[in-house]
């Protein structure tokens, strides 16, 4: 369980959003708890909430770790639009006031706790929320206990920073998200690397704190787990006697099936981990023609 001693009494996201510690005023989210939407979708029936159970609700949440209203910036002041909380076995969040749904808010705020999460040395997280706040707490893998079937904007929104469903439960999915992985679980998706690159990694990568490196960004696709990129440091990385590495999803759309050509013709070379490229390191003349240029054609074969 989190130490609430520990939460901040603001998280500022941006110039207009930031979350706000729960200080008992159960009252600001009574609205958002008459919604039948919002209750079918978080505990799948549509009876409204009493103040009372909300009290008891957040009593429940803040005995369990930390619970922040989500607040955005008006000409009126700063305005609580939901909630979200966060702990060891669940983070739930909810954007009660409509006016605010669908414009990205819970994705974002789900990126700054899981953040948060990784920097508070935690093993694992079961939540339903919060990237920037989960690697600050230094977890390496984030939760959500449940998502309904139905709830499609849930599913959408955490799918989009990397959960994948990983157990089936009565109404939907567990969902889990990694922030540290074993180096032997990822593929790399290219088959030599830069001496060069090599070289400039070492200067400034820290052998001693994994947690200096930037997460290296990787893709979940079909039966894969693969590097998107980050290959000279996660072979640093290995060079160095770390087992694992810290990792987030690769966002941007990128050439999947290129990818997974690449994927295969690794596997035909032998190529399954990092350490396999220990063989196949070219100075830069030779990478830029074994790799690069190889690269810039093959992927002409992939485009529509």
């Amino acid at each position: 369980m989190i130490d609430v001693k520990k939460q901040p009494e603001y998280i500022s996201i941006d110039s207009s959003l930031r979350l706000r510690k729960y200080d008992g005023q159960a009252h600001l989210a009574f609205s958002w708890y008459q919604d039948p939407e919002v209750i079918r979708l978080i505990d799948g029936s549509r009876a409204p909430y009493t103040l009372q159970r909300i009290k008891k609700m957040y009593d429940y949440l803040t005995q369990q770790g930390e619970v922040y209203f989500i607040e955005v910036l008006t000409n009126a002041g700063w305005q609580p639009i939901g909630d979200v909380s966060f702990w060891q076995e669940d983070i739930p969040i909810v954007i009660g006031d409509s006016a605010y749904r669908g414009q990205g808010i819970g994705r974002t705020v789900v990126q700054v706790l899981v953040e948060r999460g990784r920097k508070l040395g935690y093993k694992r997280l079961y939540v339903q929320a919060l990237i920037e706040r989960g690697r600050q707490l230094g977890y390496e893998r984030l939760y959500v206990r449940e998502i309904y079937d139905y709830n499609t904007a849930s599913k959408k929104m955490f799918e989009s920073v990397g959960f994948y469903p990983i157990e089936k439960t009565e109404k939907g999915h567990r969902y889990a998200l990694d922030l540290m992985l074993p180096l032997s679980a990822i593929q790399p998706s290219q088959f030599y690397l830069s001496e060069e690159k090599l070289k400039q990694v070492q200067i400034w990568f820290d052998t001693k704190d994994i947690n200096a490196l930037n997460p290296l960004p990787i893709k979940r696709w079909k039966d894969k787990i693969f590097f998107t990129d980050g290959h000279s440091r996660a072979f640093i990385v290995y060079q160095a006697g770390f087992e694992e590495i810290p990792v987030c999803t690769e966002e941007d759309d990128l050439n999947w099936d290129f990818y997974y050509y690449c994927l295969q013709t690794c596997e035909k070379m032998g190529i399954f981990t990092i350490k396999d490229l220990e063989k196949r390191i070219l100075t830069e003349k030779d990478y830029k023609i074994k790799w690069l240029d190889w690269c810039q054609r093959v992927a002409k074969d992939f485009e529509e």
